[in-house]
């Protein structure tokens, strides 16, 4: 009898050890799981910042944009459509970079010139182009390859196949607003000079505007070519125009 009741006492105290670490580990357990799940967020809010950083190099291109071409583009119906099939095939554009990086690099202050030519009318879209880019001999290396990276990946539909990168003397200067003068010169290739239409009569008739600016801008701007000139022997391009409604111009962000 008196075995019997040693080994229930033995029994009840393995029973009580059992339950005594079972709490133990019920208490102490969670503690360490708690305390590995709370130190994860703080490693995984840090990784964002890291790849926020890594994506910081590019940003939104803004600043001015000039174009003329060989077609009005403020003129009647009838002079529209005689022009559509036999002109409108050569234009010339310029950007005055006033903010913004590509590549990693600021171009801000950066201004770029190009000409374009195309078989057809540039409206049409698959009349392919090719263009001539004038970057200022002023440009460092990093800024001359974040500006062709830019009207390659940016404006690959604008320019097309570029032939030919030219480093001259570039100036892109265009009013702010809907009233102002333009310029537009690049080496002795290209020159424009002229303004806003006097009172904005496009605005009175804006069924005699015609396209879209080669390049998008925030809000066009119908322009008066005092004289356009341009002499590209690469582009087998030469053609001028005077007091001709054949310029838009406006702000880009891009």
């Amino acid at each position: 009898m008196r075995n019997h009741v040693i080994e229930a006492a033995v029994v009840s105290i393995a029973v009580i050890t059992i339950v005594i670490a079972q709490n133990s580990y019920a208490q102490h357990g969670p503690r360490v799981a708690q305390t590995q799940v709370a130190a994860q967020p703080a490693v995984q809010i840090a990784q964002p910042a890291v790849a926020q950083e890594a994506l910081q190099p590019s940003s939104a291109l803004s600043g001015r944009y000039v174009e003329a071409r060989t077609a009005a583009v403020f003129a009647g119906a009838c002079h529209y459509n005689s022009e559509f099939v036999t002109a409108g095939r050569r234009a010339v554009m310029g950007w005055s970079i006033e903010s913004g990086r590509y590549d990693g690099v600021s171009l801000a202050g950066v201004q770029i010139a190009a000409a374009v030519r195309a078989k057809s009318n540039l409206h049409l879209a698959d009349s392919p182009r090719e263009s001539v880019v004038y970057l200022s001999r002023e440009l460092t290396g990093a800024e001359v390859q974040g500006a062709l990276a830019w009207l390659r990946e940016q404006q690959a539909e604008v320019v097309g196949k570029i032939l030919e990168v030219r480093r001259t003397t570039v100036q892109v200067a265009v009013a702010k607003g809907a009233e102002g003068n333009f310029q537009l010169t690049a080496g002795k290739d290209i020159a424009l000079v002229g303004g806003s239409l006097p009172n904005r009569e496009c605005c009175a008739m804006p069924f005699n505007v015609w396209y879209e600016p080669l390049s998008p801008v925030q809000k066009k701007f119908v322009g008066r070519a005092e004289s356009v000139s341009i002499n590209i022997e690469q582009l087998k391009s030469r053609w001028s125009r005077f007091d001709d409604n054949c310029v838009y111009f406006g702000a880009f962000e891009i």
